[in-house]
């Protein structure tokens, strides 16, 4: 799970609703939004490694 800032609040309220169901998420920007590529990069990365997860990437590109 990640978020460019403009999906970055959504991606917490989310996070929140998982977390009260007691999925474990894995956050790459707990400490904060990094830019969509990186974001798309490092979660893509993630789940190619481990087929099980499931990825949620947050960002406003390709909204408009």
């Amino acid at each position: 799970m990640g978020a460019d800032p403009s999906g970055y609040e959504l991606k917490n309220a989310v996070k929140s609703h998982l977390q009260a169901k007691n999925y474990t998420i894995k956050d790459i920007t707990e400490s904060g939004p990094i830019g969509y590529c990186d974001v798309g990069d490092k979660v893509g990365a993630i789940i190619s490694e481990h087929p099980k997860y499931i990825g949620f990437v947050f960002v406003a590109q390709g909204w408009e």
